[in-house]
């Protein structure tokens, strides 16, 4: 099981259960889950906008630690700093 989060802000894992979104120019948000149950994995992608020009996005999976689990409740917090 994954959830999948994307953002045009660059994520990075500060520990366990914590991944920090955004840099310098903008504020910071914080998103904390459960660092037990769920594994992240963040990879940075590219599309080519309207105008034909690239833009960078990012996605964040959270997949689940035991590839067991069908269904499993999380809590997702976005903490804006």
């Amino acid at each position: 099981m994954t959830e999948r989060i994307v953002s045009r802000a660059v994520p990075a894992v500060a520990r366990p259960g914590v991944i920090l979104l955004g840099g310098a120019a903008r504020r910071t948000v914080r998103l904390a889950y459960d660092g037990e149950a769920l594994d992240p994995q963040i990879e940075r992608r590219v599309f080519r906008n309207h105008f034909g020009e690239e833009e960078t996005y990012y996605t964040i999976d959270l997949h689940a630690r035991d590839p067991r689990v069908l269904s499993l409740r999380i809590a997702l917090t976005f903490q804006f700093q």
